[in-house]
Parts: C-alpha cells; structure tokens; sequence
C-alpha cells in the first residue's frame, strides 16, 4: 500500500507577505497539515518549520477548519515566534501570553480572552499550556475509553497466546489510568477555563519525550522515549477535540 503524498501547489495563502515565496516541501506539508489530521513536521532544522505552522493555521481559520489556533513553544521563544509569524502575515491578529498572564489573579482573565477572542492564534509556552486543563468530563471520558480498548489487548494476547511481558505491560499501563482516572489531574496547578482551541500547533518536540504514547501492544511510539510529565496527556486526549501538529523531534 503506497502512503498517500500530499501537494500544496494550489493553496492561494490569502494575506501572506508578498516578498515571501515558500518551497514546495514547505506548501506540501501544509497541505499535509490541513488535509492529513494530527501532523509530525519532521524536517531537518532550518527548512522552515516555523512558517510552515502559521501559514497551516492562517490557511485553516481562513477555510473555516477552525476558529482559532494555539502555539505551544518553548517559554523564551514566546516573542521571537511572534515576530516570525507577523513577518509572515503582517496582518495577522495574534495574542501573545506573557509570564504575567498566567499568574493566578490574572490566568482566568486572560483565558477568558482567548476563548472569546477573534485571534487568528494564540502563541504561549509550554509550561503555560499545562494550566490550561481539558474538561473534566472529556479527561474522564478518555481514560475510561482507554481502560476499554486496554481490556481489549489484554484479552487477545491472552487468546493468542501472547507474550507474557506484552500482558504484564499492559496491565501496568491499566493500572497507571485507574489511578489518573481517581484523582484525575492536579487541579491545584489549573483553573477551571478555556477547554476548546481549534488546532494545537508545539513547537520543540524534545519535551515529546515526556509524552507516555502507549498503543494496544504495550510499545511506544518509533524513535520517542516513553516518560511522565503534564504533557503526557496531549496525543491521547486531544486529538478527539483538536488537530494537533507536532513540531520535529530534535534528533531527526
């Protein structure tokens, strides 16, 4: 079976800055981005990644893909993506988070913006993101959903006669999501706010590695290390509300 390529020849790019031309490998990942769901950008550095995002998320509100867009990027890069974005499409309307925006008296505020505001995106860090929280309910929907599909793999392997090492690491994994599904998340580190973006869009896939991207075979992801972390919860639950882009992983 021949994987499906994508070509971004034909997307127009309506209010990009004129003195910029993108590559083709740059307009056929946007169009992998648009057309293809959750997306990894796995480029080599300096092939233009950056413009790659905002020009996918600028082309996605401008299509009616979403309404707006969130950037997870690493907290001192919060500006510079900021300048990169406005070079690309001077007119955009973004809001950029500050570290002041997300101090207690001032989070809800602040979230309150995002979500009622016009913004073309939304550019913050990431330890801003982790106080962000999902709802309640989509947070206990998806580890219950997965608590089934675990029930599942565990009960074929044991029908095939499966490795024993393959059922012990899924019944850890269970175990792990019964507990999460007890205490849910830490919600003394979020407030009850904004629980729906449009597209999520991170920038700087090192802290991908503290993503726990477990499948029915108890193995990860190719090439990613498994890990704790708050972001561990973004691949497994997002992407059932949102599209979510991965910046490359550093080492690619």
């Amino acid at each position: 079976m021949r994987p499906r390529e994508y070509d971004g020849s034909h997307i127009s790019f309506v209010g990009m800055n004129p003195e910029i031309t993108l590559r083709k490998h740059q307009r056929d990942a946007i169009a992998r981005i648009l057309y293809g769901g959750n997306t990894l950008l796995g480029h080599v550095v300096g092939a233009g990644k950056t413009w790659e995002m905002a020009a996918a998320a600028q082309e996605s509100k401008r299509l009616g893909l979403c309404q707006k867009s969130l950037f997870v990027v690493p907290n001192h890069l919060t500006e510079q993506w900021a300048a990169e974005y406005l070079q690309l499409y001077p007119s955009a309307n973004i809001l950029v988070a500050t570290k002041k925006d997300f101090e207690t008296k001032n989070r809800k505020r602040f979230c309150g913006r995002i979500a009622t505001g016009d913004y073309d995106a939304i550019i913050n860090g990431h330890s801003q993101f982790e106080k962000i929280p999902m709802s309640i309910e989509r947070q206990r929907f998806t580890l219950e959903q997965q608590l089934d599909e675990i029930a599942l793999g565990i009960a074929e392997l044991k029908a095939q006669k499966g490795e024993n090492f393959s059922v012990k690491q899924l019944a850890k994994t269970r175990k792990d999501i019964r507990e999460k599904l007890a205490r849910l998340n830490d919600q003394s580190r979020k407030d009850d706010v904004v629980t729906f973006l449009g597209h999520i869009l991170k920038d700087d896939n090192l802290a991908l590695a503290a993503l726990d991207i477990k499948f029915l075979g108890g193995g990860l992801l190719d090439g990613v290390p498994g890990g704790g972390g708050q972001l561990r919860h973004l691949v497994p639950s997002v992407p059932q509300q949102v599209n979510v882009v991965f910046h490359s992983l550093r080492h690619l």
